[in-house]
């Protein structure tokens, strides 16, 4: 049996996305004791951190448990903050306990910089500890930085594939229409993207622009309301998408943008690639290893991203045939998703198995 240490939604982010569909796949594999240390939706602040630091104490009795009923390996999730604190604890626990340790890593905030927390949780974690990453890079800049973590795994996040790859896009008459998808905050972009939303209207491309996502923010929200007022008909705002309706948002779509400074190894890229929707994007986090794929852009972070990006849009705006475009990025959709898929099938076995 696996123990599985992660927070899990609620509340919703990209970290606990990812492990609810590692979770998922670790289950069909075979037995997982999941210990959810997630904190509650309400949660902020220092409440927030004592819901977590609960939760995590709360887990290992549970390690104790597991351990002496057999089970022989612990995943879990590397938090980026000074939760990493709180991953230590429980990793050493497990390290006194003989587990086979994994620590799965989905931020670049610690890799960036180094921190006291990560710098505790690779000496605590020892050199025998797997820790999984998302691409090359992640793995250069987590060895460079922490030399304890020497056994390092890449295995990029797991994507599903859609039921229909690639099917209901047609552009028909309609302008050339821009898509962006996150939660919406200056950080992730959405300032950039109104502003090459603004600047091709300005010079007059055919081109409409449609959001996706919800914002906590009230100057965001003003942006997107005071461009609707100004600008009629040249953005829509969905707010928060999934399922049918996050269908609809990429069948809508010719492009996709993520002017975002804060990113790993963003899903919706791949997500969006797997729907025949090109992507451009700033060159942060795991990024620039997707560079090499025709249909990704990959601007850098030296280059003005907002002149960059609006200059590529121009000229797709005014191109008459998207098909081949469209197809491409289906193609290498498909085949990035397959790819990643292996990587994280020989984890899983890996996993299970011990």
């Amino acid at each position: 049996m696996l123990t599985f240490i992660c927070p899990l939604p609620p509340p919703t982010h990209g970290m606990a996305n990812v492990n609810q569909m590692m979770l998922d796949r670790l289950a069909e594999a075979g037995r997982v004791d999941a210990i959810n240390v997630a904190g509650r939706l309400e949660d902020a602040g220092p409440r927030a951190k004592l819901r977590k630091t609960v939760s995590t104490l709360k887990a290992l009795p549970r390690l104790v448990r597991n351990r002496m009923g057999g089970s022989g390996s612990a995943y879990g999730s590397v938090d980026d903050g000074s939760g990493g604190y709180l991953t230590a604890l429980w990793t050493g626990v497990a390290r006194l306990l003989g587990y086979r340790i994994y620590l799965h890593h989905h931020s670049f905030r610690y890799l960036v910089a180094t921190t006291r927390p990560m710098r505790v949780l690779t000496r605590v974690a020892g050199r025998g500890a797997v820790h999984v990453v998302l691409c090359e890079t992640m793995a250069e800049a987590l060895r460079e930085r922490y030399p304890c973590a020497c056994n390092i795994r890449v295995v990029p996040n797991p994507v599903t594939l859609p039921a229909q790859a690639g099917a209901g896009i047609a552009a028909g008459d309609r302008p050339y229409t821009i898509g962006m998808l996150a939660n919406l905050t200056f950080e992730k972009g959405t300032g950039r993207y109104l502003e090459i939303l603004r600047r091709l209207d300005d010079a007059g491309a055919p081109v409409r622009g449609v959001l996706a996502g919800p914002s906590k923010d009230p100057a965001v929200e003003r942006a997107i309301v005071a461009m609707q007022s100004s600008r009629p008909g040249l953005l829509d705002w969905l707010g928060r998408v999934s399922g049918e309706a996050k269908e609809r948002f990429f069948s809508d779509i010719d492009c996709f943008l993520l002017p975002s400074r804060s990113e790993a190894y963003p899903l919706v890229i791949v997500e969006a690639l797997a729907r025949g929707v090109p992507v451009i994007a700033l060159a942060v986090g795991c990024i620039p290893s997707l560079g090499h794929l025709s249909a990704v852009t990959v601007i850098g972070q030296d280059e003005d991203f907002v002149e960059t990006a609006a200059a590529q849009i121009a000229l797709r705006a005014t191109a008459s045939d998207r098909a081949k475009e469209t197809a491409r990025s289906l193609e290498e959709g498909l085949a990035l998703i397959a790819a990643n898929n292996r990587a994280l099938n020989d984890l899983v076995g890996e996993l299970v198995g011990g």
